[in-house]
């Protein structure tokens, strides 16, 4: 992201880089940026399913403000959801 859009990556005091469909929650920081893999809202596949795959699922939102970061986030799980 940073070689692709140096001057709106300058621009941005808060950096965070969102990814999913992971099957688990995991944060990590780099320099210059924190990386957070959430969870999968898709529902089991009868392969994964039949293989035992058992990983929870939820939605998060994340309330930013634009000069003091994060200020909220909001979960809501999706467990027996279709």
């Amino acid at each position: 992201m940073s070689s692709n859009w140096p001057e709106e990556w300058g621009r941005t005091k808060h950096r965070v880089w969102y990814t999913g469909h992971v099957h688990h929650d995991s944060v990590k920081e780099v320099p210059g940026c924190l990386v957070e893999s959430v969870r999968t809202i898709a529902p089991k596949t009868s392969w994964e399913f039949s293989r035992g795959y058992n990983a929870m699922r939820d939605l998060k939102c994340d309330l930013w403000h634009k000069s003091e970061g994060r200020c909220s986030r909001v979960v809501r799980s999706v467990i027996g959801a279709k």
